[in-house]
């Protein structure tokens, strides 16, 4: 149901292997915080001071601390899936302003492969990663409604900004191109038989909401990490696990019928 995009793995990560695995970025903390565990203990590197955010994290004790291929088995679990925006680049360092020469990977065609099952793609790094996904899918923002299915049988979805100030922010010039491109269509359009449209017209797929996220990233030093954690558990993990829920029940309603 939710596609969580980094923008591209920083030098630690890469190092480690792992997404997001920068001991200060936020994303596993606030991971643990919204699905049950703890990342990891929340001490500095000396071993003993205890990291700033450790004193508003929900989890005590070491029996909620999971490592790292746990916590992903929990985060998939869940119905959440993982990548990043980028696929290669030349950086230098681990700033994403530092981007360039980037290669996408390719979001649209995952997303498609799993129509209608995703409904929100959230941008964990906020405006930098919103901007590039803009930059390498200008097309997919243009498309101005459900196509349905194409000749090689792939549903496509139009792309909506997520409800919150950000992601209206970041999304905002290509949705007033879309708009503006729509404006002209439907002024350059002939009168057709409305029988005849409404037969070549195919049954419409929800739209995919776009969420320009806080970042959680150690960079995005203004917001504190109670800050990114309720803004991400209002519009990534409130909804997320929703949607989580109402699958189960779903599923469960198939197999009570399939006993019958």
């Amino acid at each position: 149901h939710t596609l969580i995009l980094g923008t591209h793995p920083s030098q630690t990560s890469l190092q480690l292997g792992q997404n997001f695995g920068h001991p200060q970025n936020a994303f596993w903390w606030i991971a643990g915080d919204c699905l049950g565990f703890r990342r990891a203990a929340g001490v500095k590197a000396d071993g003993k001071s205890p990291m700033a955010l450790a004193q508003y994290l929900r989890y005590d004790g070491s029996d909620k601390i999971l490592g790292y291929d746990d916590q992903v088995r929990v985060f998939c679990s869940h119905g959440f899936a993982l990548w990043d925006v980028v696929k290669s680049c030349v950086r230098p360092g681990s700033l994403d302003s530092n981007i360039k020469k980037e290669e996408t990977n390719d979001i649209r065609g995952f997303v498609e492969q799993h129509a209608p099952n995703v409904k929100r793609i959230v941008f964990a790094n906020g405006g930098t990663s919103s901007a590039l996904f803009c930059k390498h899918y200008r097309d997919w923002w243009m498309q101005e409604e459900d196509e349905g299915e194409d000749d090689d049988q792939r549903q496509h979805r139009q792309l909506v900004p997520g409800s919150n100030p950000e992601s209206i922010k970041a999304f905002a010039r290509l949705v007033k191109a879309r708009n503006k491109k729509l404006e002209k269509k439907k002024g350059e359009a002939t009168n057709e038989d409305s029988s005849t449209l409404s037969a070549s017209s195919s049954i419409p797929l929800p739209p995919i909401e776009c969420i320009s996220a806080l970042s959680v990233s150690p960079a995005a030093a203004k917001y504190t990490y109670v800050q990114k954690r309720d803004f991400w558990e209002t519009y990534v993990y409130g909804p997320g696990l929703q949607d989580f829920e109402e699958w189960k029940n779903q599923q469960k309603n198939q197999h009570n019928k399939q006993q019958e």
